[in-house]
């Protein structure tokens, strides 16, 4: 059988039927799972994953669903005057200043911003086309390759999550070149780190880099870098937790850009674990001051680079979404199996991140669904995932998008209870 991208394939309860291979065992009934950085296929079957489209109408389509609702919040954020600022086209003169300039110029947190934005460069990528014999991957060990499901020429499909499988190509090419350019829709995708030297990757052009600032192809802690200084200053700036001198909300969301390990244990006992590289954290005022709660409002996966062009858009590798779904789900188990935590919240927010690109996946993993997972009894619930498309922070227009989905988590916290 050939292997699926699950991420296009598995979007409705039937597809996932139809796809699941015979004698697919629980995961409530595995004797030993992998760390969540080794989920893929096998693991998102045995989970029992289904994508879920993320259409609506035009004007709100970019949020996740549960997030739309607070539109209007997040579309009036967007004209407060430091949000206003993030939200115009990055000065030229950026790339050949210091962050120390940046800062003086516009501000600690939006200063930090653009000087982590200058540091990545336009991409160039591997457009990976299927064929219909076997792909020798022993070549690129580095470029995930997976055909698409149905049959036929190279017609391409527009890119949204729960769109139709794309259909196979007869022909594969191994690397095609880019110029340099701001479009989001040619980039890598993925989440396989490249084995060749740090000489070999600049002599294949990585992206550009201002003179002066570090390597384009800096490791994770850059991406992490970039998204949390985005994330961070959204935080600051946005409606009700812009003026906590003159005004202290209920709930105030914070972001902690360090590692965080969560498990919890199965029917068998064996640990579902994961780590995050960020996460959004809440804290409730009481008694005068601000005490952090165990809720997380959201998680950040964070990866150095992409390494897929599907169809000319970026896929979503079987791997980056079985390490995303691993640390939803151990989240949201170890909340679960933890006495008194509260709130009870069934949905798990992951903000993805690769380099200057950011995109929100919500799951939603049910209180049936972690009973049946804990217990011996037959798994029928799924867990469900809605995705934006990636948004690229260098493109105005996509990071207000971005802006608008980190405005509404902040607005659904005021929602729990």
């Amino acid at each position: 059988m050939p292997p699926i991208h699950y991420f296009d394939t598995i979007t409705d309860v039937s597809a996932f039927k139809k796809h699941c291979p015979p004698g697919t065992t629980s995961l409530n009934e595995i004797q030993e799972l992998p760390a969540g950085s080794k989920w893929s296929v096998d693991e998102l079957f045995a989970a029992r994953l289904v994508v879920r489209s993320a259409t609506a109408r035009s004007e709100i389509n970019h949020l996740l669903p549960d997030l739309r609702v607070h539109f209007a919040e997040a579309a009036a954020a967007c004209d407060q005057t430091r949000i206003w600022e993030l939200l115009q086209p990055a000065d030229t003169s950026h790339g050949t200043l210091t962050e120390t300039e940046l800062v003086h110029l516009h501000g600690a947190s939006l200063g930090s911003f653009w000087a982590a934005l200058a540091q990545f460069g336009h991409l160039e990528g591997h457009e990976v086309e299927a064929k219909s014999d076997d792909v020798d991957e022993a070549e690129d060990d580095d470029v995930d390759v997976y055909r698409g499901a149905g049959e036929g020429g190279g017609r391409r499909r527009p890119y949204s999550p729960g769109s139709n499988p794309s259909p196979s190509h007869k022909r594969f090419r191994k690397q095609r070149d880019f110029p340099d350019y701001d479009d989001s829709s040619k980039m890598r995708v993925g989440s396989s780190p490249y084995s060749e030297s740090s000489t070999q990757q600049a002599s294949q052009g990585s992206g550009y880099v201002s003179q002066g600032q570090p390597s384009a192809d800096a490791p994770e802690q850059g991406t992490v870098q970039i998204a949390s200084a985005f994330i961070r200053h959204v935080l600051q700036a946005c409606p009700p937790q812009h003026q906590t001198q003159q005004h202290k909300p209920t709930y105030l969301v914070e972001f902690w850009g360090k590692s965080r390990k969560f498990a919890g244990k199965t029917a068998q006992e064996e640990k579902i674990r994961a780590t995050a590289d960020g996460e959004l954290v809440l804290y409730q005022h009481g008694n005068d001051r601000y005490n952090l709660t165990g809720h997380r409002p959201a998680l950040l996966e964070a990866k150095k680079r992409f390494a897929v062009i599907m169809d000319g858009k970026p896929a979503f590798t079987n791997e980056f979404l079985g390490q995303m779904t691993c640390e939803a789900l151990a989240s949201r188990l170890q909340r679960y199996q933890t006495p008194g935590a509260g709130p009870v919240d069934e949905r798990v927010f992951v903000i993805a991140a690769v380099r200057q690109y950011m995109r929100f996946l919500q799951f939603g993993i049910s209180d049936s669904y972690l009973a049946s997972l804990v217990s011996e009894d037959e798994m029928t619930d799924s867990i469900d995932v809605w995705a934006t498309q990636w948004f690229d922070l260098q493109n105005p227009g996509q990071r207000r998008s971005a802006v608008e989905n980190i405005v509404a988590l902040v607005a659904r916290q005021a929602t729990l209870s």
